[in-house]
């Protein structure tokens, strides 16, 4: 999911199923114009609605162009996923987030 960031919120919900045990999650942020600081979670839930999400993976907070990888042990039997962000700061940001 590409954007660019403006303001606090959250990508809309993909199915991408559930992690099997055994199995990882794997979450990526490349941010390459930063201005401000920015918070990024990988949520998950058992619905496309995201009323009860879980946070599942969090990335060190971004204030500077760079990138960080992150891994997540299985099993997670939630099948819907999400990408919440959170601004600080007179900010401006161009990043993509992959999730796998």
């Amino acid at each position: 999911h590409r954007v660019t960031i403006g303001a606090s919120s959250q990508s809309a919900a993909a199915q991408l199923g559930a992690v099997a045990g055994g199995g990882k999650l794997r979450a990526i942020i490349n941010a390459w114009s930063v201005t401000g600081s920015l918070d990024v979670v990988v949520e998950s839930d058992s619905v496309q609605a995201m009323t009860t999400p879980t946070t599942r993976a969090t990335f060190a907070q971004l204030t500077a162009p760079g990138a960080q990888f992150l891994t997540v042990d299985g099993p997670i039997s939630d099948a819907w996923w999400r990408v919440r962000w959170t601004v600080a700061g007179s900010v401006s940001f161009a990043a993509a987030v992959v999730v796998v």
